[in-house]
């Protein structure tokens, strides 16, 4: 049966391309009584070749919920700022869906993945970056009202996700301390999963140099920070300028270092490190409202009233 299944497939999708290759628009149909072999065969086949079906008068997509789930893959990649995974499964799912509503959720998030990754490659020092970078947020706001598919909810939530990364672009440019050092901060876990140590660790002392008074008048002179810090200078002091037949230093593992200074900074200012990081240069993303049956959208339940409860005096 599956060689069977796997000839039919095959044939089916090979007269799918040559037509596509004539430019024609192509639709599989299937019978109202269709043969399970050419059945299986035909839902195969339109799946591999991404053509719709055509069933009782209607077209159907096989591939939607693919669609859905890469486009929910390329959040779930955003989220962890992996760029390049993120850009595939947004045109995934661009190629896949028939959706005129998931194509504009999918041109939205990756009008969000280009300002995110161009945040990321900014370097602080070069001012006129932040200025065309808060230009070109401002010019995508400006086209939400192209995106007349999604409702308004939705657009609004992500208008006001982009105005807040906006307003940490405008942060950085300003040299904030705080923003500044959760940039360094985000760059030296970013390179960490590229394993690159060594520029990890000047971009955590970057870091430190910002919050050093902070540090000093918090923090015991004697605290890991501070004994770790040491380790670490030595160890690039190493690598720049080696010393001949000199006892190399113990070498300093970047996510202890990350982990110490997210732990000690988070204490002094009792804030969770990682969240703010988070929510400085990513978004957050948009859930539409639970719908009850007959379409009403649900609502949470009622706080209860304050009172006196039944057989209460």
């Amino acid at each position: 049966m599956q060689d069977k299944i796997d000839d039919q497939t095959d044939a089916i999708s090979k007269g799918i391309q040559a037509k596509r290759f004539d430019a024609e628009d192509v639709e599989v149909p299937l019978a109202d009584k269709e043969p399970l072999l050419g059945l299986v065969s035909k839902v195969i086949a339109s799946i591999k070749t991404n053509a719709l079906l055509q069933v009782g008068g209607e077209l159907i997509n096989p591939n939607k919920w693919t669609a859905h789930h890469r486009f929910n893959h390329a959040k779930w990649a955003l989220n962890r700022w992996d760029f390049e995974q993120c850009n595939r499964n947004l045109e995934d799912a661009m190629f896949l869906t028939r959706e005129p509503e998931l194509q504009q959720q999918v041109t939205l998030l990756r009008w969000i993945l280009d300002i995110i990754a161009s945040l990321y490659k900014i370097r602080i020092e070069t001012k006129r970056d932040f200025t065309a970078l808060s230009n070109a947020i401002t010019e995508r706001l400006e086209k939400f009202d192209q995106l007349d598919k999604l409702p308004s909810e939705e657009k609004e939530f992500y208008a006001k996700e982009l105005r807040k990364l906006q307003e940490g672009v405008t942060a950085l440019k300003g040299d904030d301390s705080r923003t500044v050092t959760l940039f360094y901060l985000w760059h030296a876990r970013k390179d960490l999963e590229l394993s690159s140590n060594e520029v990890s660790l000047v971009w955590l002392l970057k870091a430190y140099q910002l919050q050093k008074s902070v540090f000093l008048d918090k923090l015991d002179p004697k605290d890991t920070l501070f004994t770790t810090l040491e380790q670490v200078k030595a160890g690039l002091r190493a690598v720049i300028d080696p010393i001949e037949n000199a006892e190399l230093p113990e070498p300093v593992n970047p996510y202890d270092f990350l982990g110490i200074f997210k732990d000690r900074w988070g204490e002094i200012l009792t804030r969770d490190i990682d969240k703010e990081i988070f929510y400085a240069f990513n978004v957050l993303h948009y859930n539409e409202p639970l719908k009850e049956e007959g379409g009403k959208e649900s609502k949470p339940p009622k706080k209860p009233k304050k009172g006196k409860e039944k057989g209460s005096k």
